[in-house]
């Protein structure tokens, strides 16, 4: 038997590249078990945990298609982002070839109902309604993949008026609102196209609850939840003057989450 020595560092170098190659693990959003391979894949903690028990070498963890249901919030540190120089790399599967794989990693919660007739607006609109977790606090609903508009409106009445709480106005609408608790106002800085310290910016959006909503002397008092009223007189979001001096919210742009206010369908 004959050896080229010249071989030698050749089959060296190759050894060295395959034990330093890139553990490969693969996710799914129904992914069970440990083995995390193409073939059975498991979860995304599931990887994460592995990666950082692992020796010193680059992970690569394949992400399927599909949406990741996370029930707390996916956190990073410096355990997962490798050791003595080595990457973790987080991708989707078949990232730069001709059909990757779709993945969203979503912090929302899934709600499968029952969902049952709530109410029938006067319009004739049929609202439905599912029984949620009482700690689940959002702005943001999704159907069928697309983000609900909520129930808005940009009818400010006239003569709504800034007072030390909140507003006042003769409009009396307001209170036989359902549900004053869930309703917010919102201040949007207007579309100046410059920066003029002496006007709204035109990247500011507050929004502030409303606490209670009451009607005394002819008057609807609409209250602020106290927090954000409390910023809303100090910090003038929406107006800041260069004399240093600062200004309030002024009126709201739009009034939104109401019952009252389904007027489409989809919100």
């Amino acid at each position: 038997m004959m050896l080229d020595r010249g071989l030698i560092p050749l089959l060296a170098i190759f050894a060295a590249t395959q034990a330093n190659a890139a553990a490969e693990f693969h996710v799914d959003p129904d992914g069970r078990g440990t083995s995390c391979t193409r073939a059975s894949p498991c979860a995304l903690a599931t990887a994460q945990a592995k990666i950082r028990r692992g020796a010193s070498r680059d992970f690569v963890v394949e992400l399927h298609s599909g949406t990741y249901m996370l029930g707390a919030t996916w956190a990073l540190d410096a355990r997962d982002g490798g050791f003595n120089g080595h990457r973790v790399i987080y991708q989707a599967l078949g990232i730069g070839g001709a059909s990757p794989a779709t993945v969203v990693i979503s912090g929302g919660r899934r709600i499968v109902g029952p969902w049952a007739l709530g109410v029938t607006t006067a319009a004739g609109l049929k609202v439905y309604r599912a029984d949620v977790p009482a700690t689940l606090e959002t702005r943001q609903l999704y159907v069928n993949g697309r983000r609900a508009e909520r129930a808005i409106s940009t009818a400010i009445p006239a003569d709504l008026a800034r007072t030390a709480t909140g507003y006042t106005t003769r409009d009396v609408a307001f209170t036989s609102w359902r549900n004053p608790g869930d309703i917010e106002f919102v201040f949007t800085g207007g579309d100046y196209g410059h920066y003029d310290y002496a006007a709204p910016q035109p990247f500011t959006e507050a929004v502030c609850p409303l606490d209670h909503v009451d009607h005394a002397g002819g008057a609807t008092n609409i209250v602020l939840n106290p927090i954000c009223n409390d910023v809303a007189a100090k910090w003038g979001g929406s107006r800041w003057y260069a004399d240093g001096a600062y200004r309030d919210f002024g009126r709201p742009t739009r009034v939104e989450n109401a019952y009252e206010l389904f007027a489409l369908p989809g919100q």
